[in-house]
């Protein structure tokens, strides 16, 4: 399996024609790795994106029936070389979306405080909160790396989480 390279601008050569369908270069990302990793259909794609302004930082939501999993996908795109990497903020700000959903009643109060019209349907419509006590899975995806503060202060969460960032998902996906 040959290695994959994530750097910005070559990444984008990944993407196709997503951007050119109207996505954003971190929703191309999203609906790329979710096609190519995930293996899901076009349909099953978009019905998971919700990435807009608003969103709580949830940018898609798929569930795995056959694993009674909820994978939760935040997208972060690095753009150039002096972008930082993952760091304590970015990473603090995550792990608060994600308890969020770790309650029927976080996931409620999740859906009410949205402002994002999307999320607030894919939570619904998908019945995360009747789902979130059947045992989950989420998901990070961003072709960042991981900062020395990021690390060490969130490996443990991360890694219970499960973590697909640069130097990780670039071995990981099929490239046929």
């Amino acid at each position: 399996m040959a290695t994959l390279d994530l750097s910005y601008p070559a990444i984008l050569k990944l993407f196709g024609n997503y951007v050119a369908e109207g996505l954003t270069e971190s929703q191309a990302l999203l609906k790329w790795f979710l096609e190519n990793f995930y293996r899901l259909d076009v349909i099953d794609v978009e019905d998971s994106i919700c990435d807009q302004p608003g969103d709580k930082g949830i940018d898609g939501i798929y569930i795995n029936e056959l694993f009674q999993q909820i994978n939760v996908f935040q997208t972060w795109l690095r753009c150039a070389s002096t972008d930082k990497d993952l760091g304590d903020r970015d990473l603090k700000e995550f792990l608060g979306t994600l308890t969020q959903l770790q309650t029927a009643d976080g996931v409620r109060k999740l859906s009410a405080a949205t402002k994002s019209v999307n999320l607030r349907k894919l939570l619904e419509r998908l019945e995360v909160d009747k789902k979130v006590g059947e045992g989950y899975g989420q998901r990070y995806l961003c072709n960042k790396s991981v900062g020395q503060s990021g690390c060490a202060r969130f490996d443990g969460a991360l890694a219970k989480f499960g973590c697909f960032r640069q130097g990780r998902i670039g071995s990981a996906i099929p490239t046929d």
